[in-house]
């Protein structure tokens, strides 16, 4: 998606992108991988040894025992330059999971700011839609009004259409003379 989108996404380097792929490989490869031992049946002995290893390491003997190694470890650790070394690892992994949360935590409000405009715009055209609506049925309504008015008009005019055809024929020319003059002037 990064590198269909470059320009949305210009801030991520090649580097960066680089390494986000070698991380989705190695995720997917640890999922298949539990997948393959979990329908051979090979996490089950696993999973057994795993809580029997779990509940053995909870005692208070083995707790006790274990904060007494640290606590040597600490101490001798102070003058070693390795352990100094893995405790920079463990900070350069700490550093990294920080800036990655950081990422991860800034897509999610980027994304936001793009549901929450989207959600704007949807309720800006659901407005438009319904005035437009709104407008259809006022026009339909002084459509149908036009149609009334024009068949009562139309009406009218074939019974005076009517009425006069019968005059011209009883009466004679001198009447329509006449009303010819009268509604001319």
């Amino acid at each position: 998606m990064v590198e269909a989108n470059r320009a949305k996404f210009e801030h991520i380097d090649a580097a960066e992108i680089a390494s986000r792929k070698a991380f989705v490989a190695a995720t997917r490869k640890v999922g298949n991988v539990l997948e393959i031992a979990r329908e051979e049946g090979v996490l089950m002995p696993f999973k057994q040894e795993l809580q029997a290893v779990s509940a053995e390491i909870s005692t208070d003997a083995v707790k006790t025992r274990i904060r007494k190694e640290e606590r040597k470890l600490m101490q001798s650790a102070k003058s070693s330059t390795s352990f100094r070394s893995n405790l920079t690892g463990q900070e350069r992994n700490e550093h990294f999971l920080e800036e990655e949360t950081q990422r991860q935590q800034q897509i999610m409000q980027e994304q936001d700011q793009s549901l929450a405009g989207l959600h704007s715009d949807i309720t800006r055209l659901h407005g438009v839609t319904v005035e437009i609506s709104s407008e259809v049925k006022s026009q339909n309504k002084m459509l149908d009004d036009l149609t009334d008015d024009v068949e009562e008009a139309q009406e009218r005019m074939n019974f005076v259409m009517g009425r006069l055809s019968k005059m011209l024929k009883t009466k004679g020319m001198g009447i329509f003379f006449i009303l010819f003059i009268k509604i001319y002037y």
